[in-house]
């Protein structure tokens, strides 16, 4: 088996809340880069994490997401592409055009990023 990614979820629900919060840390900010650093799979586990808050229900948890992103935007080529590899449904997401689910399978169909299933085995 491949490296253990079953924490970047987690990782990635502390980072966006201590986004939304000022005056919370930079605790789970740098657990999450920590983590993000160790290898591309890492990194695109967190991408995929990322991914699922962009779509939330509730327009201040996709904000916090989208903060994240601008965060770890300048730090990761990787990153970027992870995000970038489907530009309109991630639109839709950000702007709760399409349901988080039905937009983030219809990206891997188009070769997006992976349903949120894959990100977890990886």
């Amino acid at each position: 088996g491949g490296p253990d990614l079953s924490a970047a979820p987690r990782l990635v629900d502390k980072a966006t809340r201590e986004c939304g919060q000022a005056g919370s840390g930079e605790s789970a900010w740098v657990a999450l880069k920590d983590f993000a650093r160790c290898s591309d799979a890492h990194l695109l586990a967190i991408a995929g994490a990322v991914w699922e808050h962009l779509g939330a229900p509730h327009s201040q948890a996709r904000w916090q997401a989208l903060e994240l992103c601008a965060r770890l935007w300048p730090r990761s080529a990787a990153f970027r592409h992870a995000l970038m590899r489907d530009i309109p449904t991630f639109v839709q997401l950000v702007c709760a055009i399409a349901p988080a689910a039905s937009a983030g399978r219809a990206a891997a169909a188009r070769g997006g990023l992976p349903p949120p299933e894959h990100w977890a085995k990886q």
